[in-house]
């Protein structure tokens, strides 16, 4: 205020303080319910992104890591990466049929499976496995064809060999037929020897003379019909020559039949030839064995995305990063709690990991309330240089011991900002007097500053 004219004037900045450095809101008046939240923010206990970003440690997943936690919060995006982890763990445990388990998942392969190979040498074994599968059915194919041919021959061999001997006892009647029937009609036209007239029997020339042969011819009494004779030859010679090629084709059957027997399912099979179940056993290998190379690399596949998504789960559950994060600010707190105790000349004050105070390693609860004041004046100190308060107020200052009351006044001391202490007194003369450049002692009664 200037004078005479009597105005106000403000010069500098006005002294900021927050609630808890003037005393105005206690640590210790928090609800329980409300008291961690209230902790982490004011220690700045919540993992920012960049620490987020820095634990992950270039985790090829960063950047949607950090979209979902900014999405759905690091709750929320926790159990979602969770979640999928499980499903990719179903979905090893449907490739391997076991139950996954990290170590077993590190080490798993199909049984018999070698690795080292590449998957176009399975796919080019099979490629050749079908091949010859293919082949091999072509082949059995024509055997079995064959076979069928040949057994059709084989059973008609008893047929042949019985027609042929028919044949045969056939073609002996006729040819005693065709002579006995050459023979008559060979008396036609012989140069000598001729049938009498009257018995039919043989005229033998000799001496110049005919005679009668004692050989009776077996023809018929009365003179015989040569051109009748002639017929029934060349029918009977017609008959021989068709019943002699019969037999040509019935011994040529036989021969074939005979041949086919040792021949019997050989033809048509390549020079390297394996059975059809040989063929078949060899595709069903090579199948698995490309089936095996799949399943093992697709059950890698799902158990690296089961790992990166059980470490990011670590660092996001409320034990992990955010708790690595209160630790921290716990304990720097801590070291600021120590080092103001010391200054003041009292127990050590410190506050465990669920934000409870204690005061030499005693629980807040059981303090005396000399003491628990001393607990509090520790916090509101600590507060006021951590939000850089540049006032600190602290009321009630005789629940202090006289050595309780210098300890806080050594505190003040310490302190670079501005710091009142308030206690009540019966008489004046109980205050201490302080009257210097940078302490000074008031006494108010009433309201009135005395």
């Amino acid at each position: 205020m200037t004078f005479p004219e009597g105005k106000g004037y403000t010069s500098g900045e006005p002294i900021t303080a927050s609630v808890y450095a003037t005393g105005i809101v206690s640590p210790m008046d928090i609800p329980n319910k409300d008291k961690v939240d209230f902790w982490v923010k004011l220690l700045k206990a919540d993992p920012t992104i960049e620490d987020l970003k820095t634990e992950l440690k270039g985790n090829i997943q960063t950047d949607n890591v950090i979209a979902l936690v900014n999405k759905i919060g690091w709750d929320g995006a926790c159990n979602n990466i969770k979640e999928e982890g499980t499903k990719h763990k179903g979905r090893w445990e449907k490739i391997t049929n076991e139950r996954y388990g990290i170590s077993k998942a590190e080490t798993w392969k199909p049984e018999g499976f070698i690795l080292g190979k590449e998957k176009s040498q399975f796919e080019e074994a099979l490629k050749q496995s079908e091949i010859e599968y293919k082949q091999c059915i072509e082949i059995k194919a024509l055997i079995e064809n064959e076979k069928k041919q040949q057994e059709q021959q084989v059973g008609k061999l008893d047929e042949y060999k019985n027609e042929l001997e028919k044949i045969n006892q056939y073609l002996t009647d006729l040819q005693k037929e065709i002579d006995r029937v050459q023979f008559i009609v060979n008396q036609e036209t012989a140069g000598q020897g001729h049938l009498c007239p009257y018995c039919l029997k043989q005229l033998i020339y000799k001496d110049g003379k005919l005679h009668k042969s004692e050989i009776t011819p077996p023809i018929m009494e009365n003179q015989p019909n040569y051109e009748q004779y002639k017929e029934n030859l060349a029918s009977l010679k017609n008959d021989l020559k068709a019943k002699e090629q019969k037999r040509i084709e019935l011994e040529w059957n036989i021969k074939e039949c005979n041949k086919s027997i040792p021949a019997f399912g050989k033809k048509g099979r390549p020079v390297k030839y394996m059975t059809l179940e040989e063929a078949e056993n060899n595709l069903k290998t090579a199948r698995k064995l490309l089936q095996d190379y799949d399943n093992y690399h697709d059950a890698m596949k799902e158990h690296s995305e089961v790992l990166w998504r059980s470490d990011v789960v670590k660092i996001l559950l409320p034990e992990g990063l955010r708790k690595q994060k209160t630790d921290k600010a716990v304990s720097d707190f801590n070291i600021t709690l120590e080092e103001l105790s010391k200054i003041a000349c009292w127990g050590k004050v410190q506050i465990d990991t669920d934000f409870n105070p204690n005061y030499d390693d005693r629980i807040y609860e059981i303090l005396s309330e000399s003491e628990q004041y001393r607990v509090k004046a520790t916090l509101q100190m600590a507060i006021a240089k951590g939000d850089n308060s540049q006032l600190v107020i602290f009321d009630r200052a005789d629940l202090l011991t006289k050595k309780g009351r210098y300890g806080l006044h050594l505190l003040c001391q310490h302190f670079q900002g501005h710091s009142i202490i308030l206690l009540s007194a019966n008489e004046k003369n109980q205050i201490p007097q302080l009257n210097s450049e940078t302490e000074m002692s008031y006494w108010i009664e009433n309201g009135v500053l005395i």
